[in-house]
């Protein structure tokens, strides 16, 4: 965040980083970002949501022996007409979803996370992956 002169960051379990605050997670700053929302619109909170898109998370893992860099590789040529991203394993941008596969740093697993317009289309986008995964 820092490097990037970032305005605001988080991490996936829904914490919030305000730089203008502090670096740490901090659920009152984000508590309080969505009350001045609330202030400024004179919106209920289902208000605000509701004006939001909705995109649904699956979390999963898979046993995995191999090398991440055969994953990268094999999906890099797979997905090459995707957005990828390779900061922390590999995050393949589609359409209107992603995937992120990254190797677990405490456990023989690959971690993935998929996010798409719907529950069903982001459990079948991480049961593709680990399909692959089971592949290699």
């Amino acid at each position: 965040m820092k490097k990037f002169n970032a305005a605001i960051g988080g991490e996936g379990n829904g914490g919030v980083i305000y730089p203008k605050t502090h670096y740490g997670r901090d659920s009152l700053i984000g508590t309080g970002m969505i009350l001045s929302i609330l202030a400024k619109r004179e919106v209920s909170l289902s208000e605000l949501k509701n004006s939001l898109p909705s995109f649904y998370i699956t979390k999963t893992k898979t046993k995995f022996q191999g090398s991440l860099n055969q994953v990268i590789d094999n999906f890099k040529k797979e997905f090459s007409n995707e957005k990828i991203d390779l900061q922390d394993g590999i995050r393949i941008d589609f359409d209107n979803s992603w995937v992120h596969v990254r190797k677990s740093n405490t456990e023989p697993v690959m971690r993935i996370i998929s996010e798409a317009e719907t529950i069903e289309k982001s459990e079948e986008l991480s049961n593709k992956i680990i399909s692959k995964l089971q592949l290699l």
